[in-house]
């Protein structure tokens, strides 16, 4: 065995094994791939995907010991080899989960396009001739399915003298059970590392990023949730025990915490929002060929190749965008993001906290269907023209331009707005939920479940206020009228 030493759990041990598969360039590289990109606020966050790897792959070991014992017990009465498999199985899916993340991590990862990746797999599972079931990509975040990739292109041979059911590995990382009831003991393992509620995966990013943000928020003790983990024996579902409630609480409150004060921070969102506005920016001016020489060719960055044999990380993506200070002939829109985005130069925000958010748009909106309108378009995810709207009526009404403005949503991810993300407790041969054991702060009494922030120039903070309450006073327009709007220098963002 070697010893890594970790600051989260003090010590991690790896077999031989192991250590030839953290010392391949794939799993070297996660050491550029920041866990964090919130270091304009938190500038001690320097943490990175590798280090997250060890600590998932450590809790693999602390969750799977227990769940032997409970296994091993009458009412499973799994053997020891069966055991095994499945350990092992879940210790390589643990150590390689975030081998495929992009540069920047989630913010390169909506770059990625996932129907390329889905067929590089295809072709690799033919010429390796492996059989994994398609289902297992059917869900899944872009970067764990390029993780999926990578295992089975660049790992498959490594690993297949310790397990070839390389689909188990798969639906682990995505997510994906099983739709059989004779594979319940695999759905067990696929829940520990990828599951709706709690898991290794969560935990792990949890403790460290509020160790290395120094967040206050309550501690959460990984050795007695591990050691309280359990199976409900009619569901075959992973639970805990009751002596794990004070943990479970804990979990929740420390992310409630850390969307309220780290994830969703002011600086945190809009400097988020501004790399990915600007590598659209960059990646639009490559595909319509302009005259601009500011431009990203997404697949040099995001693509099977680049990852897969380029091992593309944050630093090559820092220095390409740190490039476009110094070109000739760059848009009038990256001359304005430069400086916010490499001298700090930020915009400021109408409001900072969702406390404000809530005294504005009650002052300013106080007709509450209206109101829960308008947040609706501003915060659909999905669907940027009523933001882009806001945004082209500031610019005019303001006399802003493009790379001024930045009207950014969030989402308030607090425990008590998810239904399908409940904590369960086993008592009494059947699980009861935490909400109906401990009383559960209700945030949602006090909180819309989504809304936006305001970016501007200091200078013209109170000019836009005033814009924006005249306009948000009245009812947006609906999407026909948004078509009939005049083309303009925003109209990239529908890109």
């Amino acid at each position: 065995m070697k010893i890594i030493r970790d600051l989260v759990y003090d010590y991690i041990e790896i077999d031989e094994f192991e250590e030839s598969i953290i010392n391949t360039r794939h799993f070297q590289r996660l050491k550029d791939i920041r866990q964090l990109t919130a270091q304009h606020v938190f500038p001690s966050a320097t943490h990175n995907r590798f280090e997250h790897s060890l600590g998932v792959f450590e809790l693999s070991i602390k969750f799977f010991k227990q769940l032997r014992k409970v296994l091993k017990k009458d009412k499973f009465s799994l053997s020891e080899e069966e055991l095994d498999k499945l350990e092992i199985n879940l210790r390589i899916a643990a150590l390689l989960h975030d081998v495929g993340h992009a540069p920047y991590s989630h913010l390169g990862e909506r770059y990625y396009v996932i129907p390329k990746i889905k067929k590089e797999i295809n072709d690799v599972l033919k010429q390796k001739n492996i059989c994994v079931d398609q289902s297992v990509f059917s869900k899944g975040a872009g970067h764990e399915i390029m993780s999926c990739y990578i295992i089975l292109k660049y790992y498959s041979d490594i690993i297949k003298s310790k397990t070839e059911n390389y689909e188990l590995i798969c639906r682990c990382i995505t997510g994906v059970k099983y739709t059989q009831g004779a594979l319940w003991k695999e759905n067990l393992i696929i829940e520990l590392l990828n599951s709706s509620t709690i898991d290794i995966d969560k935990l792990d990013y949890l403790v460290r990023d509020a160790i290395m943000t120094r967040a206050g928020v309550p501690p959460i003790d990984v050795n007695r949730l591990a050691r309280n983990i359990n199976v409900n024996p009619s569901r075959h579902n992973v639970t805990f025990n009751v002596q794990a409630i004070p943990v479970l609480q804990n979990i929740i409150e420390a992310r409630d915490s850390m969307y309220l004060w780290v994830y969703n921070h002011h600086i945190t969102v809009y400097t988020d929002f501004l790399m990915e506005f600007f590598l659209k920016h960059l990646i639009v001016n490559y595909e319509s060929k302009n005259r601009y020489s500011d431009k990203l060719n997404p697949d040099d960055y995001f693509s099977c190749k680049a990852i897969g044999e380029e091992l593309i990380s944050d630093s090559e993506l820092y220095g390409k965008l740190k490039q476009t200070r110094i070109l000739s002939q760059t848009s009038a829109y990256t001359q304005k993001i430069s400086p916010q985005l490499f001298e700090r130069k930020f915009l400021k925000p109408l409001w900072k906290t969702i406390y404000e958010y809530k005294q504005f748009m009650t002052v300013n909106v106080p007709d509450i269907g209206l109101r829960k309108e308008l947040q609706e378009k501003m915060c659909n995810l999905d669907d940027y023209d009523y933001r882009r709207y806001l945004a082209i009526e500031l610019i005019h009404r303001c006399n802003l331009s493009m790379g001024d403005i930045f009207i950014v949503p969030r989402s308030n991810k607090f425990y008590s707005y998810s239904a399908d993300k409940i904590f369960t407790v086993f008592i009494n041969e059947g699980d009861k939920d935490i909400g109906d054991l401990l009383p559960q702060k209700q945030y949602d009494d006090f909180f819309d479940k989504v809304a936006f922030y305001v970016f501007v120039p200091e200078t013209k903070k109170v000019e836009v206020e005033e814009a924006l309450i005249d306009i948000v006073k009245y009812k947006l327009p609906d999407k026909e009228e948004l078509a009939k709007t005049p083309k303009t220098e925003l109209d990239w963002l529908k890109y």
